[in-house]
């Protein structure tokens, strides 16, 4: 299987101001795990649907934030 990479960037619109995210056509993510600190993000949403729709529930999902990948 391919590795699947998403574009993703630091996101500063946190509760309600994520509706103007949307609007322009931005998805807000939020990336947590044990161990490590919690990050908001945001991410193209066609983008976003395309590569969510690939990988479904049981594929690994690679974020490429600012030109490092985790």
């Amino acid at each position: 299987m391919d590795a699947v990479t998403l574009d993703a960037a630091p996101r500063d619109a946190l509760g309600r101001k994520v509706k103007a995210l949307r609007r322009a056509g931005a998805t807000p993510l939020h990336l947590y795990g044990k161990g490590m600190p919690s990050l908001a993000l945001q991410g193209d949403s066609a983008t976003v649907a395309k590569v969510v729709g690939k990988v479904g529930h049981h594929m690994p999902l690679y974020l490429k934030l600012d030109g490092a990948t985790g």
